[in-house]
């Protein structure tokens, strides 16, 4: 039996493929995501994008069952007190796992001061949602010019 000899020409014709699809990886292939927004520049102007805000204690967290990047959480949260929008005891807010989505967990058990964004599936919140200032600051602004 013959030995396998490859020629100079076959090895190169053989490493083409592979060297182009590395180099198509390295130049086009998936870049690091990650979140990023606007930091708003008060209390006033955080609190007027939002449609809501309140305080609340983290009661559970659950998948939601949507798995498109906006909302793959569902946190039940029992409102201590709200700061905008409708009162209610309890209030249900989808979010994101944390990444390049904006997403966050909540600890059960634990209180946020939490403001929200309506959604078509419900209340949304993220890390561009959570408050930049001191409540104080945002309880001033639902208060309106003094």
């Amino acid at each position: 039996m013959g030995q396998f000899l490859a020629s100079p020409l076959s090895v190169a014709k053989m490493i083409k493929p592979f060297a182009l699809a590395l180099l198509t990886s390295l130049i086009f292939g998936p870049t690091a995501e990650a979140c990023s927004f606007i930091a708003p520049k008060s209390a006033a102007a955080h609190l007027k994008r939002a449609d809501a805000m309140f305080i609340g204690r983290a009661l559970k967290t659950q998948p939601s069952g949507y798995a498109d990047g906006f909302g793959e959480l569902v946190t039940t949260f029992a409102v201590t007190r709200t700061i905008k929008g409708e009162p209610a005891r309890r209030r249900e807010v989808l979010h994101d796992r944390p990444g390049a989505t904006c997403g966050l967990l909540f600890e059960t058990g634990k209180t946020y001061p939490i403001l929200t964004h309506k959604l078509g599936r419900g209340e949304m919140t993220g890390t561009s949602s959570m408050p930049f200032f001191p409540v104080s600051d945002y309880d001033r602004a639902a208060k309106g010019p003094v």
